[in-house]
């Protein structure tokens, strides 16, 4: 078995991949609270880190958001998220976790800041 991997990067990726678009294939996090309020973050990598700092693949800027604070892991069916002993530390739905496989309309608290987690397969699956 084969596996194809690419990477839809800046504008083309937003034009490409609209939030309500049935061709919408990546599972996604939307800023719910936070000084980013509904930005939309792909998940389009098996690891997606998660902080403040710059090397990040998901760049929060915000004092409550560690430098490392989690990672976003993704397999074909299911998707994790794991606190990297952060400051804060992470919730998802409101309970504080270290690690917690998340479903299609999960809350992820990364300090202060509040992310949805879309997964489009499970919605297509739901229709």
């Amino acid at each position: 078995m084969q596996f194809v991997i690419f990477f839809i990067a800046g504008n083309m990726a937003d034009d490409y991949l609209k939030p309500d678009s049935e061709h919408e294939i990546f599972p996604s996090f939307t800023v719910l609270i936070g000084p980013d309020t509904g930005k939309i973050f792909k998940i389009i990598k098996p690891l997606v880190t998660v902080g403040r700092g710059e090397d990040q693949d998901i760049r929060i800027d915000d004092r409550s958001v560690s430098r490392m604070h989690c990672e976003i892991l993704s397999g074909i069916d299911r998707i994790v998220v794991r606190d990297l002993e952060s400051r804060n530390g992470i919730k998802v739905n409101g309970k504080i976790t270290l690690e917690q496989q998340l479903e299609d309309g999960d809350q992820l608290d990364v300090g202060s800041i509040r992310l949805l987690y879309n997964n489009p397969k499970k919605r297509k699956e739901n229709k």
